[in-house]
C-alpha cells in the first residue's frame, strides 16, 4: 500500500511538471506530445502553451505554420532568428489574447493570414507587444482592441511591423464613461505605434475610438480607406492620437478626425507629417472634430500638399515644446 501511494505522488509531480516549463519549443516537425524541450519540440502553438509556465516563453525554431492559439496568461511567442512562425485561420481569430489587466503578452517574428478568419488578433486587456509581424488578409481587422470594464490601462505597442490588406488594420476602444472631455479616463486605452506600415486596409489603417489615447511615429499609412481615423461618440471618451514623422498617401482620406454621425469627435495631433496623394489630405468629418498642425518657430511643422481632391485645413494648431 505505500509503495502503491509512492508511485501515485510521483506521478502527479511529474504531471505538474509537464504543464510548467519555462521555455518550449515548437518545429515543423515536432509531435504535440511531452513537455515540449528542445531535443523534443512539439507542433502547435496551441498545445505548447498548455506546457508553457505563467510568463514563459514559446520558441519557433523553424519556418512553418503553428496554428491559431488562444492566450489567458502571460507569455511570449517567439520565432528564432531567420525564422518565420506562420498563424493562419480559417475562421474567427488567428490569436486571441485575453489575460489578466497586469499581464504582458509578446508576439515576436509571427506572419498572420486569414483563409476566411476574421481577426488576425484579439486583444482585450492587460499589454500586449507585436513586434516584427505581418498580419494579412483578415476579414474584420488586423488587431482588434476591444476593451470592456477594464479597470487598469489596456496596453497596445505595435513595434516594426505590416498589417495589410485587412478590413480595418487596427480598430482599438475602451468602452467606459471619463471625468471629463479633456482629461484621462479611468481604464483609457493606449496604443503605441512605431515603424510599421498600414497598407490596402478597407477601412482605416488605424482607427482609435472611445477612450483611446495613441502615439504613432516612423509609419506610413498608403491605400486605405482613411490612414488613420479618430473619432468618439461621447464628450468624456474622446479619442486623442498623435503623428508624429509619419507619412500619409494613397488613402481615400490621409488624416480624418470625427469620423461618422454617431462619432463626431476626436481630436489628432500632427508633427513633422508628410500627407500626400491623398484623395483629401486632412479630413473634419464631425462637428468636434480637430486636426492640430505643430508650429515650430511660427513655422508649420508638417508638409500637405498635392492630394488630389483637396489637401484639407488643419483646425488649429499647437507649439512645439
Amino acid at each position: 500500500m505505500l509503495r502503491m501511494r509512492a508511485i501515485v505522488i510521483v506521478l502527479s509531480v511529474t504531471s505538474s511538471a509537464m504543464a510548467a516549463s519555462n521555455r518550449v519549443f515548437v518545429s515543423g516537425s515536432g509531435v504535440d506530445v511531452g513537455t515540449c524541450p528542445i531535443t523534443s519540440p512539439c507542433r502547435s502553438f496551441a498545445y505548447a502553451y498548455t506546457r508553457v509556465s505563467a510568463g514563459g516563453e514559446i520558441i519557433a525554431l523553424n519556418t512553418a505554420g503553428y496554428g491559431a492559439v488562444t492566450i489567458n496568461q502571460s507569455v511570449i511567442i517567439v520565432a528564432a532568428p531567420g525564422a518565420t512562425a506562420f498563424v493562419s485561420a480559417s475562421s474567427g481569430t488567428a490569436i486571441t489574447v485575453s489575460p489578466a489587466q497586469t499581464d504582458t503578452v509578446t508576439l515576436r517574428g509571427l506572419a498572420l493570414s486569414s483563409t476566411g478568419g476574421s481577426d488576425g488578433i484579439y486583444f482585450t486587456a492587460g499589454l500586449l507587444n507585436v513586434e516584427n509581424c505581418i498580419i494579412n488578409g483578415f476579414a474584420n481587422a488586423g488587431i482588434n482592441f476591444i476593451a470592456s470594464g477594464v479597470t487598469t490601462n489596456p496596453r497596445l505597442q505595435v513595434i516594426n511591423s505590416v498589417i495589410r490588406n485587412n478590413n480595418w488594420g487596427i480598430i482599438a476602444m475602451h468602452f467606459g464613461t471619463g471625468t471629463d472631455g479633456e482629461g484621462l479616463p479611468p481604464g483609457a486605452a493606449f496604443v503605441t505605434i512605431a515603424n510599421s506600415t498600414f497598407t490596402g486596409n478597407g477601412a482605416p489603417g488605424l482607427d482609435a475610438r472611445d477612450n483611446v489615447r495613441g502615439a504613432v511615429s516612423d509609419s506610413l499609412f498608403a491605400g486605405n480607406l482613411h490612414g488613420v481615423a479618430v473619432a468618439s461618440g461621447s464628450d468624456h471618451a474622446v479619442a486623442i492620437v498623435s503623428l508624429d514623422r509619419c507619412t500619409l498617401s494613397r488613402n481615400l482620406f490621409g488624416v480624418s478626425a470625427g469620423v461618422g454621425f454617431q462619432n463626431p469627435r476626436g481630436i489628432v495631433h500632427i508633427a513633422n507629417c508628410t500627407v500626400t496623394m491623398n484623395s483629401t489630405g486632412l479630413n473634419v468629418a464631425g462637428p468636434d472634430g480637430q486636426i492640430l498642425s505643430q508650429m515650430s518657430n511660427s513655422v508649420f511643422t508638417n508638409t500637405v500638399v498635392g492630394n488630389i481632391f483637396s489637401d484639407g485645413s488643419p483646425t488649429g494648431t499647437y507649439t512645439a515644446k
